[in-house]
């Protein structure tokens, strides 16, 4: 398909594009959750690394406060500075 248009205002098909990938990305955000989990010894199951692993802290972090990426969200801003990169 088309790629997704990044400025303001958009179009149907950009409506159409992101009704495709949000139910895409919901289930990779729950598949990382369902394998990223304690175990009995407080350890994450997969980085075997003290719970909260990185991957939940850093899903947890961006799912909570979408202002803390520096992500390009379009027309070259940017979600810290809101200005041009």
């Amino acid at each position: 398909g088309a790629p997704i248009r990044q400025c303001d205002e958009w179009a149907e098909q950009d409506a159409d594009a992101a009704r495709t990938l949000i139910p895409a990305l919901v289930k990779v955000i729950r598949a990382l959750l369902i394998e990223h989990k304690m175990m009995p010894s407080g350890d994450c199951r997969i980085c075997q690394s003290a719970w909260p692993c990185p991957v939940m802290t850093t899903i947890r972090a961006l799912l909570k406060d979408r202002n803390t990426s520096s992500t390009p969200l379009s027309c070259g801003r940017t979600a810290t500075s809101g200005g041009p990169d």
